[in-house]
């Protein structure tokens, strides 16, 4: 009997690892066992392993050919796959593997991965625009003696960590069946609720709604580019970059905007600096940051900068003409993607004759050359 061992956190479980186990079933695996992780040394998980081996159990229930193997749960301290996996060849003897595209890519960063590829064959599931680097990485293992097979699905571009933030903003896509009222009744993923509830009582519903898209399509953009920033970082300076939209427009605001902006469309973006400070408890400057100039861009930004201005300008309810083909671009190359957006929105506002900011002027000299 083949087993495909399936590790990882699942913080929390989602449709996507659903499909993946069912897919390796089509392809002649006998049974999938999920290992969830205790305390994996590359990421840390906010949810116990209790509850996360407890929402496994409830998605499993009703699949005869799935189980969950707590076996990380018996121990405490940092487990390690080289470690854990020959005990789970022990237990269930014809196993394989199974790793996603970007694990297979990053295997080498992992404690002692020869002799992981060493103990049993690796199947990947990579998604179908599977890139040079996955390819790569296949070449170098198997030249290794590594036993890898690639498997490729269609992916639907859901992550765990966009729904433990989207669940703070009630959006729930993603999230498998079973685990939600789970989720629901133990309070989880819950941290950033009062700060999407303060959000909702300052703004606009369209203002808000688009805040929720805009975070969300900034936390796609660090993950899909491999962009590295802070989750925390992306999503709070995501949710806030409009905070202020309506407040800017007040008496008060005149005086956090500078002069020059007061009264024009990016002064929201100073105003909202300010609020998120003070009304928020903002302190991280560099989120701060990334808010001051969403709108209008500068000449020195930051990657998270960048993403927020992007996200801003691409999420998913925007449908300008050429939007399709930003977002496209900015998902093939950040950079070159980031200078495309910032030039087509100076490149909208002097079709309408309006005068662009003078850090937007500045910010296309500097990325665009113009």
């Amino acid at each position: 009997m083949a087993i495909g061992i399936f590790g990882g956190a699942f913080n929390p479980l989602h449709t996507e690892h659903m499909q993946i186990a069912r897919q390796a079933l089509d392809e002649g695996l006998d049974k999938i066992v999920f290992v969830p992780s205790n305390l994996p040394p590359h990421k840390t998980c906010d949810v116990s392993f209790d509850a996360r081996a407890d929402m496994l159990e409830r998605a499993l229930a009703d699949e005869p050919r799935m189980e969950m193997c707590p076996i990380e749960g018996a121990s405490e301290g940092t487990h390690y796959t080289y470690r854990t996996l020959p005990l789970l060849i022990r237990l269930y003897g014809d196993v394989e593997f199974i790793i996603g595209g970007d694990s297979m890519i990053d295997l080498h960063r992992w404690k002692y991965p020869e002799k992981i590829v060493g103990m049993c064959p690796i199947r990947v599931f990579s998604r179908a625009d599977r890139n040079a680097e996955l390819e790569q990485a296949v070449r170098d293992w198997t030249a290794r003696g590594a036993r890898i097979r690639v498997s490729q699905y269609r992916s639907d571009d859901i992550s765990s960590t966009r729904i433990r933030y989207g669940l703070s903003l009630g959006v729930t896509d993603g999230v498998h069946p079973s685990v939600l009222p789970y989720i629901q009744e133990h309070g989880l993923y819950r941290e950033y609720v009062p700060m999407a509830r303060l959000l909702r009582e300052t703004v606009s519903e369209q203002t808000y709604a688009h805040a929720c898209r805009t975070a969300l399509y900034a936390l796609y953009l660090n993950e899909r580019c491999k962009l590295g920033e802070d989750s925390e970082r992306v999503f709070v300076a995501g949710l806030l970059h409009d905070c202020a939209k309506q407040w800017s427009a007040t008496p008060q605001a005149a005086d956090v905007v500078p002069a020059d902006a007061v009264g024009t469309p990016v002064a929201h973006q100073f105003a909202g600096a300010y609020l998120a400070q003070t009304r928020w408890g903002i302190e991280d400057a560099r989120i701060l940051q990334a808010i001051r100039v969403h709108c209008s861009a500068d000449t020195q930004m930051t990657t998270l900068d960048r993403i927020v201005y992007c996200a801003d300008k691409l999420e998913p309810a925007r449908a300008y003409d050429g939007v399709q083909t930003l977002r496209r671009t900015v998902q093939q190359d950040f950079d070159r993607g980031f200078c495309d957006v910032l030039m087509h929105a100076y490149d909208y506002l002097s079709s309408k004759g309006a005068d662009a900011y003078p850090m937007t002027r500045r910010a296309v000299e500097r990325y665009c050359g113009i």
